[in-house]
Parts: C-alpha cells; sequence; structure tokens
C-alpha cells in the first residue's frame, strides 16, 4: 500500500505522518523465500489441529512431557474435576497397554 501523502503545507509535520496500515495477506513466497521460510500461523482456536502439530515439532520425549506438563499445570486452576477425570481416562487406557 501507498505511504500516506504529505501535501507541502505539512512539511513540518512529515516527520509525524503516519503511514497506512499493511494489509494481513503475506507477500507471495517467491518474493520473500521459500514458504517453509515464512512463518506458520499457529491454529489456537483449532486444539486437535494444535496438539497435532506440537506432537509432529517437539523432537525429545523430555521436551514432549514437559510441554504436557505446563498446560496440565494451568488445567488444575481452571477446572480440577474435569481435569482428574481425564487423568484418570489416561490412567486406565495405559494400564490396559499391553507391555
Amino acid at each position: 500500500m501507498p505511504e500516506a501523502a504529505v501535501l507541502p503545507t505539512e512539511a513540518s509535520e512529515a516527520s509525524e505522518a503516519i503511514p497506512e496500515p499493511r494489509t494481513d495477506s503475506p507477500p507471495p513466497a517467491s518474493e520473500h523465500g521459500s514458504q517453509a521460510q515464512q512463518a506458520h500461523r499457529v491454529p489456537f482456536d483449532r486444539p486437535a489441529e494444535l496438539a497435532m502439530l506440537l506432537n509432529r515439532m517437539v523432537k525429545t520425549d523430555d521436551a514432549f512431557f514437559t510441554l504436557l506438563e505446563i498446560p496440565n499445570r494451568e488445567a488444575l486452576d481452571r477446572d480440577p474435576a474435569r481435569l482428574g477425570e481425564l487423568a484418570r481416562s489416561f490412567a486406565e487406557q495405559a494400564a490396559a497397554q499391553p507391555g
């Protein structure tokens, strides 16, 4: 988008001119590197997609379980009963796992 126009009578205020805001759309990949180099939007409003993205991106078990621990602490503050039900469900599933 073009910058804000500055009239000659506004020369003293030129340094205070505010440019128009940019649009939210990213530039084409060919102008600024490959698609992989551009920032990705995180799907915060789609929890299943966010969980799968984190599962794929977090490589070590230590980091993965730390990542699980942090939101679980927050969940304990939000709704202890609901977190308890979820924990019991996972404990039952873990007990039923062979090996």
